[in-house]
């Protein structure tokens, strides 16, 4: 009996109450919320992941400039064992043929490490350790920004003869008869 009641009034009901619009646009909003915040999470991560890749073809660019240079190019030439410098937008442009990084957002670092292989009275430059750093932060942050390196080590051409070297240039070579222990 109370069964039949229970739909006889469920079959009378007629329109939409006061409290059934809000449950409506409650339940909308929490999956407007949702939805939207979704697609927030989504934009911000496909921007940050086209700042990494910006970020990591230009330290590639860079790279492949430095090297196809010489061993003894000016550029890594210099008296202390390391040398460390800040690339500007025009440097980028003129030198390593990059366009459109905002140096706002983005800094490029490159450091080049001497490594020395002692000898008995001089020290030979024989490797050098490039390293270059693509900081990447919205607001301009760099001290704790995300970054992308690469390392490149080049080798000055090197032939180890018995307890002799003889080191390499590019037209010709110069022996060194120092001992090699």
């Amino acid at each position: 009996y109370m069964i039949k009641k229970i739909f006889k009034k469920l079959k009378n009901e007629k329109g939409i109450t006061g409290q059934d619009l809000i449950i409506a646009i409650f339940i909308l909003m929490m999956f407007l919320v949702l939805i939207f915040s979704v697609y927030a999470n989504i934009k911000s991560l496909s921007y940050e992941i086209r700042m990494n890749a910006r970020a990591a073809d230009t330290a590639s660019k860079i790279a492949e400039k430095l090297y196809a240079l010489e061993y003894d190019d000016p550029l890594f030439c210099t008296t202390e064992s390391t040398y460390s410098k800040t690339l500007t937008t025009e440097e980028l442009r003129n030198d390593y043929g990059v366009t459109g990084l905002n140096s706002k957002i983005y800094q490029v670092n490159f450091k080049i490490n001497k490594l020395k292989f002692d000898t008995d009275e001089t020290n030979y430059d024989l490797t050098k350790e490039i390293i270059i750093q693509v900081k990447y932060d919205l607001k301009g942050d760099f001290e704790n920004a995300d970054a992308t390196e690469i390392k490149l080590v080049r080798d000055r051409d090197v032939a180890r003869i018995e307890d002799e070297i003889e080191i390499l240039n590019g037209s010709g070579s110069e022996k060194v008869l120092r001992q090699v222990e």
